[in-house]
C-alpha cells in the first residue's frame, strides 16, 4: 500500500484561482509519476464531495482534470465536518471524508442529493452522509479490501463501509 500526501490546505473550494491551479497541477503531475497499483491519496480538502451543499473543490478538480492514475484506490480527506462517502461511475477512486471528529460541526448538516449527482465529471452511484460528532476506524482484510466503521461520540456504530479497489459501499 502506498500513501500519497497531497497538501491541499490553500485550495479554494469555490473560486478558480489560476495561481492555485498551477501549483496543484504540479502536485498532480508528481502523483501521476509516483502512484503505484495500490495508492491512497491523503489530503485535507476533498477532491470530490459536497460542502455547504455545493460541489467542492473546484481548484483541485481543475488542477487534476478529474483524472488520477489507475492505481489510486481511495481519496481520504477531512475539511467537511461530516462523515461522507462518494462512489462514482465511470469507476474511479472513491472519496471518503472523515471530518466529524475534531472541530465544530457544520452549522447545518450537508444535504447530499445521492445517486445521480454529477461531481467532477462523474455520476455518484452511491453516497453516505452522517452528521454529528464521531470517529472512524479502518481495518484491512486479507483480500485487500478495507472495512471503515463510522461511530458517534459514544462509540455506537453509525455505518459500516467496504472499500474495494475503486468502490466504496456502506450499510447501516
Amino acid at each position: 500500500m502506498q500513501l500519497i500526501e497531497l497538501d491541499s490546505a490553500v485550495a479554494d473550494d469555490a473560486v478558480l484561482y489560476s495561481d492555485e491551479i498551477a501549483a496543484y497541477q504540479q502536485q498532480f503531475a508528481k502523483i501521476q509519476q509516483m502512484a503505484g497499483t495500490n495508492a491512497w491519496i491523503l489530503t485535507h480538502r476533498p477532491l470530490w464531495g459536497v460542502r455547504s451543499n455545493l460541489n467542492a473543490n473546484v481548484v483541485l478538480q481543475a488542477a487534476s482534470q478529474n483524472t488520477l492514475p489507475a492505481g489510486v484506490q481511495l481519496i481520504l480527506s477531512g475539511h467537511t465536518h461530516t462523515f461522507q462517502t462518494f462512489d462514482f461511475s465511470p469507476a474511479r477512486a472513491p472519496q471518503l471524508i472523515i471530518g466529524n471528529s475534531g472541530d465544530n460541526l457544520a452549522s447545518q448538516p450537508t444535504t447530499v442529493p445521492g445517486a445521480g449527482m454529477l461531481i467532477g465529471g462523474a455520476t455518484v452511484v452511491d453516497t453516505t452522509s452522517v452528521s454529528g460528532f464521531g470517529f472512524s476506524t479502518m481495518t484491512p482484510s486479507a483480500d485487500g479490501s478495507w472495512t471503515v466503521v463510522s461511530k458517534d461520540s459514544t462509540g455506537t456504530t453509525n455505518t459500516t463501509c467496504m472499500v474495494r479497489a475503486t468502490t466504496i459501499t456502506c450499510s447501516k
